[in-house]
Formats: C-alpha cells, structure tokens, sequence
C-alpha cells in the first residue's frame, strides 16, 4: 500500500479491493512507525481519522460522492 498513487487507491476503494478504513489505519501505523524520528506530526488525531474513514466507506458503498 506504501506505493500507491492516489489515483491508484481511489480506483481501489471504488472496486472495493481497500477500504478508507483500511488506507487510513495503514497511514496511521505508518505515522505511528516513523514519527518519533521525522517529527513531522505535532496532533495526530486517530478517533477522528478513522471515524471519517468509515463515513466515507458508507458514501462509497451508497454510491454517493466522496
């Protein structure tokens, strides 16, 4: 998932091969992983970014815009 354009990610959350869920739990792990040493990230708000991950898995699956 770490090379994925984002062109590459939509097309994958539109065939439902990835879930915003999914991606963002994998950027979080990722954020978790690395920021300690690239101290790029003062707030990260995890509740908050998993919570509209999953309302945007719900307007995928509706077929509505995201």
């Amino acid at each position: 998932m770490n090379n994925l354009t984002i062109a590459q990610a939509r097309k994958k959350l539109d065939a439902k091969e990835l879930s915003s869920v999914e991606l963002t739990k994998f950027y979080l792990d990722q954020i978790e992983k690395h920021n300690e040493r690239l101290n790029v990230f003062i707030t990260i708000s995890a509740d908050v970014a998993l919570q509209q991950a999953g309302m945007a898995d719900e307007r995928i699956k509706n077929n509505e815009s995201t």
